[in-house]
């Protein structure tokens, strides 16, 4: 039997979880500024739209119902076996505080990115790069150290405030409990029948593609309801969903898979000649495609007029991960966990190795996150996966001075393969005031970005932004002009390029960085190829960062191989023939073209824009394009 100190230290527990369901019900309604245009969505009705809002509603209460509910059995399960009120009081804050904080940071997170960034988040944390990949200002650290403070000091007054009106009031006692416990169930029992038949239920009897359209939409705004709802209802999750419109159907990935691998189709036949032209790939971390000119980057423009300089060429990913991977593998980044799986390297890497090439890859934030150790970089033995250095200026300044080290000490019996990836573009908003202030102004002396909106003026940020490539374009310099001291410039293909591009505002669009969107500004990219031997020029046509392995396999390794054997790519050099292509982020993907962009998310929700990122108001699916493009997202498993 249990004792009246037990059981009123189990009735705080669930009182004060009960506070924090409130909490959490407060942050994740915060999430309705930037609700989805449901009116946008193609067959939309006033019955359709009052549903989603309902599902909305209920399912904000039933989502902060489940993460406290679970946290609250366990503190109920160790306050059961070790009923000191100091011990359970220590357990409940902490959970609590982990549950609410949580929430926040991913509150912010989907404020800057537009999607729930949180899983990255604790995967990025397991790597050991937190403070490369999310650089934070003074002023950000300050900021959110102040909100985990107050978070603390919230949950602290919860604490003693529910013990002292639960030993007098009458509204907190056991039958209230009950009834407050019987609406919460409810609330989760509506929520999850209601996704049951968007995603459950045998097909003849789920509710019609506009009304589960619009619940997959309203379910994005709940921080990771499809994850929970995955985890708790046995054969709720598919990596692949069923889109309909009036004519015609067209099953299409919504999560990333690892599938057998079939990559190449065929073995590669290649036969590089006995001279081979030293290559490299100069790659600037987020460096927008406008941002390389004569004002802000005029090294690199004054040698640009001695390449062949590409002027539309799209990135396969608007970050680093699916970016990076394109332009090694030619094919779409949707392969990615696949290939991190199974250690299956690019073919461009494995046939330059089969070639002779010494490697050099130097990187300035760490390899471990992305895990390009684990797949674009597999082969290579042994791989630097860290650079020293305190902030990305001093990791920049040391993989220029490490490269041109190694042009100095190679084997100059060889050719080699260069990869410099500079950072300190994408880390512009990185530490104090003194980085990144000159020669542009005014430049935001302390990023503040969780301050930012619609409304806010980009140019602060952007002086900043464009000061930090000011800085990578005097050490890109310092890599030119050692290999022209080194006369390699006669044997030497460079490839200047970037993973993707940033976002400030443009439109007022209120989307600000990258891994937010698929629109030019994020992943609209340079691409100069110096070649020896080849006359300057430019080529104005549409060209993506899949074209890069291919255009160099046909011409430098001599690989006989049809391209679709290994990439989705087309020479550089070809013009036309790319009505569409697939371009990838850390949790979604995307089908672009030239008038729209047909967003996929892994619940299986999906957004039709414009080019520029404007929705697309009542547009339909073009069921033909996904089908065709789809394939490019099969061809290489068995």
């Amino acid at each position: 039997m249990m004792n009246s100190g037990k059981r009123l230290l189990m009735r705080w527990v669930g009182w004060f979880f009960f506070a924090n369901i409130i909490l959490s019900i407060m942050i994740q309604a915060s999430y309705l500024v930037i609700i989805p245009a449901l009116s946008a969505v193609h067959g939309a009705t006033i019955g359709n739209l009052s549903l989603a809002y309902f599902f909305l509603a209920v399912s904000y209460i039933a989502h902060a119902t489940i993460i406290n509910g679970v946290a609250a059995l366990v503190v109920l399960f160790f306050a059961w076996l070790i009923p000191r009120k100091g011990f359970v009081f220590s357990l409940a804050t902490l959970l609590g505080l982990a549950v609410l904080i949580a929430q926040v940071l991913d509150r912010f997170a989907y404020r800057l990115y537009h999607s729930h960034q949180f899983v990255v988040g604790v995967t990025i944390l397991k790597s050991g790069a937190l403070g490369e990949e999310i650089p934070l200002s003074t002023v950000e650290y300050a900021f959110f150290a102040f909100v985990i403070v107050a978070i603390i000091i919230i949950e602290l007054l919860i604490a003693r405030y529910v013990w002292r009106r639960l030993k007098h009031s009458t509204m907190m006692r056991r039958k209230t409990g009950i009834k407050v416990g019987i609406v919460l169930v409810s609330t989760v029992c509506i929520s999850y029948v209601l996704m049951a038949f968007v995603v459950v239920v045998p097909p003849k009897y789920r509710f019609d593609d506009t009304d589960s359209h619009l619940l997959l939409k309203m379910a994005r705004l709940v921080p990771y309801y499809q994850i929970v709802y995955n985890w708790l209802v046995p054969g709720s999750y598919s990596d692949h969903r069923v889109w309909k419109t009036a004519t015609a159907q067209v099953s299409i990935q919504t999560d990333q898979t690892n599938n057998p691998l079939h990559y190449p189709l065929h073995p590669m036949r290649c036969s590089p000649p006995k001279k081979k032209p030293n290559i490299l790939f100069l790659v600037f971390d987020t460096l927008r495609y406008d941002a390389m000119n004569p004002t802000v980057m005029p090294n690199m423009s004054r040698f640009a007029k001695k390449t062949v300089q590409f002027d539309d060429v799209y990135s396969g990913g608007n970050c680093t991960q699916p970016g990076v991977f394109s332009l090694f593998y030619g094919i779409p980044a949707n392969y990615w966990q696949s290939t991190v799986d199974q250690k299956k390297g690019p073919v461009f890497i494995k046939q330059l190795q089969k070639a002779g090439y010494q490697t050099g890859i130097f990187a300035s934030a760490s390899l471990l996150f992305p895990q390009f150790n684990k797949n674009v970089f597999v082969d290579i033995k042994p791989l630097r996966t860290d650079t020293k250095g305190d902030t990305s200026v001093a990791r920049d300044k040391r993989i220029t001075k490490l490269f041109n080290q190694f042009v100095t000490k190679r084997n100059k019996s060889k050719p080699f393969f260069g990869f410099i990836f500079y950072d300190a573009i994408h880390n512009y908003c990185e530490g104090s005031a003194h980085e990144h202030m000159t020669p542009f102004e005014p430049a935001i002396a302390q990023c503040a970005r969780f301050s930012l909106t619609a409304h806010t003026n980009p140019t602060p940020y952007t002086n900043r932004y464009h000061n930090a490539a000011y800085f990578l374009d005097q050490q890109a310099e310092k890599v030119i002009a050692k290999l022209k001291q080194q006369h390699l410039l006669k044997n030497t293909i460079v490839v200047v390029t970037a993973d993707h591009g940033e976002q400030q505002n443009d439109q007022h669009m209120d989307y600000w960085s990258h891994a937010s969107a698929y629109t030019p500004y994020q992943l609209h990219i340079p691409m100069l190829i110096y070649w020896p031997g080849m006359k300057p020029q430019r080529r104005d046509y549409f060209a993506t960062n899949f074209d890069v392995v291919p255009t160099l396999m046909k011409k430098v390794l001599n690989c006989q191989n049809p391209l679709r054997d290994y990439t989705v790519g087309k020479s550089l050099f070809t013009q036309g023939g790319r009505p569409y292509f697939i371009s990838g982020s850390y949790t979604d993907y995307a089908y672009v073209t030239p008038k729209q962009i047909t967003r996929v998310y892994p619940g299986g929700d999906y957004t039709l824009n414009g080019p520029l990122g404007h929705h697309q108001y009542r547009a339909a699916l073009d069921i033909p394009l996904l089908k065709k493009a789809g394939e490019q997202l099969t061809r290489y498993y068995r």
